[in-house]
């Protein structure tokens, strides 16, 4: 009924090493790029403290704190770091959107007319 054929070398597990030196390798990816997130979360949390004298320097720094962390997690987590062409076309594509609602944003911010004290 159904034409499966098992070869030898199918049926035979890769070699112990391999799978240890595999295994340590991403054991070690894993572990930087929890370093990366831990540094993160102290740099948002140092956030609180400094102060700017803007408020728009304060969210542009955060913002690029946690771009920073979710680029991370994305590449690793996500398996984007060594994906495919396409799916790098989508990231990229994703950012210039992204990037151009931030823009968008802090535009319409500035563009704002002085309506009182409550925007500061």
């Amino acid at each position: 009924m159904s034409n499966i054929s098992l070869s030898a070398e199918s049926a035979v597990p890769s070699s112990p090493s391999t799978d240890a030196h595999e295994f340590r390798g991403e054991q070690k990816l894993y572990l930087a790029v929890y370093a990366v997130l831990v540094v993160g979360t102290v740099l948002t949390v140092a956030m609180y403290y400094v102060h700017f004298e803007a408020l728009w320097q304060t969210v542009g720094v955060a913002l690029l704190i946690a771009a920073a962390k979710a680029t991370f997690v994305a590449a690793i987590f996500m398996h984007l770091w060594h994906g495919q062409r396409d799916v790098y076309k989508v990231v990229f594509y994703t950012v210039v959107i992204v990037a151009f609602l931030f823009a968008l944003t802090v535009f319409s911010r500035f563009s704002l007319p002085t309506l009182g004290h409550y925007l500061r």
